[in-house]
């Protein structure tokens, strides 16, 4: 049977919420077809829009840029776990899959806060992962975590520095996550553009084998 294409992106709009501080995005059509012969558009936005990826650099110092990461480590085995209900994600809520992560797999937390996307309660009181299990994390020898949500936690976060001192990948904003069997493994194709910068939009894929 044909392997399954889901798409786990937002799509990038000129009205898109952004993560409360972050400037705006801008988007200007400069050329149409019908006067120019061809179509073209300018876009002013932050790395850190819509569905992207957190490299090192963004709370590391002088930590690896997002273009400096390897393409191979944005394709990868992966696992969806459904913590639904969790307002703190530690190892109770994925009990039923850390035995199967293998080093360089890539773990995906299904919340359903995407279904909030786009509302201003997205950025207020959303499910967090707790430091026991972002160690667990680390240690397991995970290469990226995702979340259907705007963050792994909340200031000072102190998440998002276990992984990045560590060099985990952060995916944050994931959308379609219901769509994918928990607990399957599946492959993940999470290619950000390659910006000489911190993080980087992306546009994430996941292939499920029926």
């Amino acid at each position: 049977m044909k392997p399954q294409v889901i798409d786990l992106t937002h799509t990038i709009h000129e009205n898109l919420s952004v993560f409360p501080g972050d400037c705006e995005i801008e988007m200007e059509n400069v050329a149409n077809v019908k006067d120019d012969g061809y179509s073209n558009s300018i876009v002013k936005m932050g790395m850190h829009i819509g569905t992207h990826i957190d490299g090192p650099l963004h709370m590391i110092d002088k930590a690896k840029r997002i273009d400096e990461i390897s393409a191979s480590r944005f394709i990868s085995n992966a696992y969806v776990v459904d913590v639904r209900g969790c307002k703190i994600i530690n190892r109770d809520c994925m009990h039923s899959v850390i035995g199967n992560i293998k080093p360089n797999d890539s773990v995906l937390f299904y919340t359903g806060w995407s279904d909030l996307f786009g509302k201003d309660d997205y950025y207020k009181d959303y499910p967090v992962i707790d430091s026991e299990l972002a160690m667990v994390l680390v240690e397991k020898g995970v290469g990226i975590v995702g979340l259907d949500s705007p963050s792994p936690d909340m200031d000072p976060f102190e998440v998002h520095r276990i992984f990045m001192h560590n060099e985990v990948l952060i995916i944050e904003n994931l959308c379609n996550l219901q769509l994918i069997p928990a607990n399957t493994k599946f492959e993940l194709f999470a290619f950000p553009l390659k910006f000489a910068c911190d993080s980087s939009p992306a546009r994430v894929v996941a292939r499920v084998c029926n």
